[in-house]
């Protein structure tokens, strides 16, 4: 996966499809320094292989790694190999020079547990492997 982080404070993920088996949907991991790997998109179409994450999904002035885990209806494959890391800009400031996030956020919704999320799992089917929601 490519990550670029943009001056209002979103970060642009693109990747390439697989070679090899049948994708129906992606899922963007992402990693903010010293916390653990979680879903941070919903299920994402197999068409574009780009995708803008949102600010209010960040902490200004992070530093994070993406990876993109495909999808085959509700079987997981292998995720991508980890972007170069990006800090997410802080919108109207100077980017930080490597400095420590001024806050910190956790998942407001429920997603994919298998892939170590920090989220906040909701309804019946909680720990289903199939089970992937809108983590904002």
């Amino acid at each position: 996966a490519q990550a670029v982080a943009n001056a209002d404070g979103s970060v642009t993920v693109s990747w390439s499809a697989p070679t090899e088996g049948t994708v129906t949907s992606y899922v963007i991991l992402a990693t903010r320094e010293g916390q653990p790997r979680r879903a941070i998109s919903i299920r994402l179409p197999t068409e574009p292989t780009t995708h803008t994450i949102a600010s209010d999904k960040l902490v200004p002035g992070a530093s994070y790694t993406f990876q993109v885990g495909p999808l085959n209806v509700h079987t997981h494959g292998p995720p991508s190999a980890a972007s170069a890391a990006v800090v997410a800009a802080t919108p109207g400031a100077a980017q930080p020079d490597g400095g420590a996030p001024r806050s910190s956020r956790g998942c407001t919704g429920c997603c994919e547990c298998r892939w170590e999320c920090d989220c906040v799992v909701v309804g019946a089917n909680r720990g289903n492997s199939d089970e992937l929601c809108d983590p904002g």
